[in-house]
């Protein structure tokens, strides 16, 4: 970083955050909005979802939950599409993940999501050796 400060890069460059700033929710908020719309079209038995899938509640929780990370955001709709399970009860399960301490940990709900996601899949056969 030390470097970029340096007058020859300082006037030809710019401090740019990456930790949720510049507009990042209301981005995260319209990915996910645009994938649960696709989900709801294309995946088979959403007709019968409850309108609108999913609320704008719950849109706002995964929004405060990634913490204008995509990362999260994108883990949410990989692991809600996933092409043999339900997307309503993937969301189901992901909205029941506890509230983890972001204070402490920036990703700690990233955390939290993979620890949720990592436990609906059964252990290995070679654990089971």
């Amino acid at each position: 970083m030390q470097a970029f400060e340096e007058h020859d890069l300082a006037s030809i460059t710019k401090v740019l955050s990456l930790y949720g700033d510049y507009g990042a929710p209301s981005d995260v908020s319209m990915y996910l909005r645009s994938e649960f719309s696709r989900i709801r079209r294309c995946r088979a038995g959403m007709q019968s979802a409850p309108q609108p899938w999913p609320s704008e509640d719950v849109i706002e929780r995964l929004v405060r939950k990634s913490g204008g990370y995509f990362i999260y955001a994108s883990t949410v709709i990989k692991f809600v599409d996933e092409e043999s399970c339900s997307p309503v009860a993937r969301l189901d399960h992901v909205l029941g993940t506890s509230n983890a301490s972001s204070e402490v940990n920036p990703f700690a709900e990233l955390d939290q999501l993979y620890i949720q996601i990592l436990s609906t899949y059964p252990p290995s056969i070679e654990n089971n050796a």
